[in-house]
């Protein structure tokens, strides 16, 4: 069992990065990330069909949320988890499709990846139980600023162009570009732990 005062510390528990600019940076973010992952590459008429009526829902909900800066904090949780998601998937996208155009990847391999995100995705739940359950978030009511793994998919991009302006071959640079993309795409998805807080807050009717 878990204590209620355990789950409403975890609940409540929030980046110390200002509302408004984590939602600008997200925004961004999924602009230079998501759009081009859907319009460019392999499957470009999938993806687009897909991705971008998503881009759109995603970003009236960023102009919702900064509207209505003292909204619920529930809307501003959910937002997080779905947003982690959306991005996450979008950069393992586009590893995907820059792959394939140099090599011939097989199906089993994207597999294991599909299967190797969701398990980090139970297990990341299960260690906030964990967690939880111990009483961790009683004495930490602050996280780590997000916008460090914005700063981190920055610097990505300039260890990118320093590669291509090095004259590097380029099957070392799409090797990289390509392990770089999927690793962003698992930093990512630890934000999907804002769907359990999500869930349960209204489960146990936190105060937030």
């Amino acid at each position: 069992m878990y204590d209620k005062v355990n789950i409403e510390s975890y609940v409540n528990t929030e980046s110390s990065i200002p509302k408004r600019n984590g939602l600008l940076s997200f925004w961004w973010l999924m602009l230079i990330v998501s759009i081009p992952s859907a319009v460019f590459g392999v499957y470009a008429d999938i993806t687009k069909i897909a991705i971008l009526p998503l881009v759109a829902i995603l970003s009236f909900w960023i102009i919702y949320l900064l509207v209505n800066a003292d909204s619920k904090k529930m809307n501003y949780i959910l937002f997080l988890g779905v947003f982690s998601i959306f991005i996450s998937i979008s950069f393992l996208i586009a590893a995907y499709k820059i792959a394939v155009i140099e090599i011939n990847v097989s199906g089993n391999y994207v597999l294991l990846i599909i299967f190797v995100y969701f398990l980090s995705i139970i297990l990341g739940i299960l260690n906030t139980f964990r967690l939880i359950r111990k009483g961790y978030y009683k004495k930490q009511r602050k996280i780590e600023n997000p916008i460090g793994m914005i700063f981190a998919s920055g610097l990505f991009g300039l260890g990118i162009g320093r590669l291509l302006l090095a004259k590097i071959s380029q099957d070392i640079v799409v090797a990289v570009l390509v392990i770089g993309l999927i690793f962003l795409g698992f930093l990512f998805s630890m934000g999907t732990h804002n769907l359990l807080k999500y869930y349960l807050a209204k489960k146990h009717k936190c105060a937030l």
